[in-house]
């Protein structure tokens, strides 16, 4: 009987005591790659580091950031780097089904259906494809802002998608300029739950608010 509690004790304090350092090191890990997505310059870059958050989202089934670094980083290479048409759908193509595995699984957190807006205006590559998938971001960037009102990702999306709208669909700089003042509003003052949230788009969002107040000059 000595032995079995003796067994159980020590069981139990190898696992709580064990516990604390697998969390930090999911933390530091997480903390690194976010940083080496930050410098990321090369196709190469992106989808290994894809594949690390991949990895960690397969070991992280309760938690969305793993996965949605993923799709960030298939993203960030299509809108950062110089590829071809069928280098852009080959990365959105690989990105989709971890946002499809995101969306089943959190389907209550605004910056996974943020994120699938991205995705789909990241689609839009010409007429043929613009009425579908703007479509699509409308809708999904909806449901986003009604899960947070305040997340910043929402408004700068809506603001994306409108500005590359012709006029005529009822888009323009008049009508995404608004939507980018909101985003820009909220970048200043809503702080990240985590350390581990998203924080970007800030940059971005300025640098449309000043291309729509040129526009206007």
């Amino acid at each position: 009987m000595k032995t079995i509690t003796t067994t159980t004790t020590f069981l139990f304090l190898t696992l709580l005591f064990s516990f604390p350092v697998y969390a930090a090191d999911y933390e530091t890990t997480m903390k690194t790659n976010l940083q080496k997505l930050g410098e990321a310059k090369t196709l190469a870059d992106f989808n290994a580091l894809a594949s690390q958050f991949e990895r960690i989202a397969n070991a992280e089934k309760d938690k969305w950031q793993p996965g949605y670094y993923t799709v960030l980083c298939y993203l960030n290479a299509v809108t950062q780097l110089q590829l071809s048409e069928d280098e852009k759908t080959a990365q959105l193509d690989k990105a989709q089904p971890i946002m499809d595995n995101l969306r089943k699984n959190f389907k209550n957190e605004s910056e996974v259906f943020a994120l699938q807006g991205f995705l789909y205006e990241m689609r839009i590559m010409g007429m043929a494809s613009a009425m579908k998938y703007s479509s699509l971001a409308t809708e999904v960037l909806e449901e986003a802002e009604k899960m947070n009102p305040a997340n910043p990702r929402v408004y700068y999306l809506q603001g994306m998608n409108v500005f590359h709208t012709p006029k005529a669909f009822g888009g323009g700089k008049e009508k995404a300029k608004p939507l980018f003042e909101k985003a820009a509003a909220l970048f200043e003052n809503t702080k990240p739950a985590t350390a581990l949230d998203p924080t970007w788009g800030a940059e971005y969002n300025k640098k449309m608010v000043e291309q729509c107040n040129t526009a206007n000059e």
